[in-house]
């Protein structure tokens, strides 16, 4: 047998499908691993169909890159009969393994069972496609083979049935993540959205590639094109039930746009090279990594800049805006906050100094935990859809939020890591959700601002403690000025400006010294005091 590696990377197509194969494969090990060790109180009944799709897409994607690979011409026409039949089973898996998903996302039974018809619809399509397949020459009749990726299926007489039971279980998920949609909060909406949008990809691709150009044209070349964005509909899926924050689209568009043309710029003299036959010379190739290692960062920071303009317009990203405000907080933490509640279109936000807010210490010690942000959204989600021993815990920090009418809660750390403030924002006025570029550039902005906001604290402190010592300063003043004032009604004439006839000759020469001194004293100035 030849070279095990040769076979399975030789030809391009099918070494992408199997390099495919291999991430769904790492991400249905990492999505377990989170999921039993950091989820808790998920839902496993809604899960366990997920890894059930994710198993079966992988095993598809293996069974289509062996008719893309030399494997395919290597073994007999019978095998590749027999993969055929083994890549409709697990598609039909995967199939079946979403719509059962997507049926307890949306079910209304404990424990989000599916209910009885569902239940039947799965159980007969299911025994139909196992009988189908199993038996000899219903769907797959036999491989004409020419060379690795080039081949034609002929199909048998239960081909189309088998197709139309696949399609129907691909609308029927579509259709029951649309009702998830309408009938959530805006976290769940962002949720539907991931998975429907990874439901299109995937059902659009197949439509086209796997049945009607097949059908039509007898054409199998871009059979490999579905397995390939299948990555994109299960990391999609995936991710939106693994986690409860996202980035928005314009973020994702822009961060693969730049990071492709970053890319391609390095890669481009790497081929140049190639193509004038130098890819042996040590120096070159040196000289090439030496300038990725110097230019990546550099560049792809000005590439980014030049994609945000491209897709955000002069203004810029809503990131990089949020950062900008650092020099409003040099100026004011007021002003700060002003332009910071401008960016998020929120009505109220405020800065709360942790160690003077009793009410605080429960937050605290929350972020003392290793937690970086409280978001509402999130913990009316965990509240709704999840179980576990902290559920008392997430409500009664909702409760807290409530109070105090925010939306999002991120605690601003000082250098020896200490939490010293609470930034406290209201719910946005449109768009709804915090996206996680705009977490991600208060938590950046604040580790900046945070030398600010304690220097104006100390700033303001200094005023009021100088503020206290002018006081008690001015009483005793006032009384000395008070008994001055007595001293001159009584024992001098103030109207005619003369003393008492029967003053001392020292007592008038001490009086006629003020009165001279009096007259050549400037007119008092206004005094200003600053009120903070």
């Amino acid at each position: 047998m030849p070279d095990l590696p040769l076979l399975l990377f030789s030809e391009p197509r099918g070494a992408l499908l199997f390099f495919a194969a291999g991430i769904i494969l790492a991400w249905l090990g990492y999505f377990s691993f989170t999921l039993f060790t950091s989820r808790p109180g998920a839902n496993r009944n809604v899960y366990y169909p997920y890894l059930a799709y994710s198993v079966s897409i992988f095993l598809w994607i293996l069974s289509n890159a062996y008719f893309q690979s030399p494997l395919l011409t290597y073994y007999s026409e019978s095998t590749a009969v027999t993969m055929a039949l083994f890549a409709n089973l697990v598609s039909f898996c995967a199939f079946i393994s979403a719509y059962s998903f997507s049926c307890r996302l949306i079910s209304t039974q404990p424990d989000s069972n599916l209910s009885l018809y569902q239940k039947l619809f799965i159980s007969i399509i299911s025994l139909y496609a196992l009988i189908i397949n199993s038996s000899p020459g219903l769907t797959v009749k036999h491989v004409d083979i020419v060379a690795p990726g080039d081949f034609v299926i002929i199909f048998g007489p239960q081909t189309s049935w088998f197709f139309l039971c696949l399609m129907s279980a691909v609308f029927l998920t579509f259709h029951n993540f649309l009702i998830y949609k309408k009938a959530g909060s805006p976290l769940i909406q962002k949720k539907s959205q991931y998975m429907i949008l990874g439901v299109i990809i995937f059902m659009l691709s197949t439509l086209i590639v796997h049945l009607i150009i097949p059908f039509m044209l007898d054409d199998f070349s871009l059979t490999w094109v579905p397995p390939a964005l299948a990555i994109f509909e299960t990391l999609l899926i995936g991710y939106a039930l693994l986690f409860n924050r996202f980035y928005s689209p314009r973020y994702i568009i822009s961060q693969f746009i730049s990071h492709l043309v970053n890319v391609t710029l390095y890669l481009s003299p790497y081929l140049l090279i190639i193509a004038i036959g130098y890819e042996d010379n040590p120096l070159l190739i040196g000289l090439w990594i030496a300038l990725i290692g110097l230019g990546w960062k550099s560049s792809l920071i000005q590439i980014k800049r030049g994609t945000n303009r491209l897709l955000y317009g002069k203004n810029g990203s809503p990131s990089e805006n949020i950062q900008r405000v650092i020099g409003h907080f040099q100026y004011s933490t007021e002003y700060g906050l002003g332009k910071l509640n401008e960016l998020l279109n929120t009505r109220s936000g405020q800065i709360l100094n942790i160690n003077t807010h009793s009410d605080l210490a429960a937050l605290k010690i929350y972020f003392e935990g290793k937690h970086s942000v409280l978001v509402k959204d999130e913990l009316e989600f965990q509240i709704q859809y999840e179980t576990h021993t902290e559920l008392s815990n997430i409500s009664w920090l909702k409760k807290n939020m409530d109070a105090n009418n925010s939306a999002l809660v991120l605690p601003i750390v000082s250098k020896n890591g200490d939490i010293s403030h609470l930034f406290m924002v209201s719910k946005k006025d449109r768009d709804g959700l915090f996206s996680s570029e705009e977490i991600d550039a208060l938590q950046v902005l604040f580790e900046q601002a945070n030398q600010y906001i304690r220097s104006e604290e100390q700033v303001r402190k200094s005023q009021v403690l100088a503020g206290s010592i002018a006081h008690e300063i001015r009483n005793p003043l006032s009384k000395i000025q008070y008994h001055f004032e007595r001293i001159d009604a009584d024992l001098f004439d103030v109207n005619n400006n003369s003393a008492h006839p029967f003053l001392s000759e020292q007592m008038k020469g001490l009086y006629k010294e003020l009165t001279e001194s009096k007259k050549s004293c400037p007119a008092r100035y206004p005094i200003y005091r600053y009120y903070y």
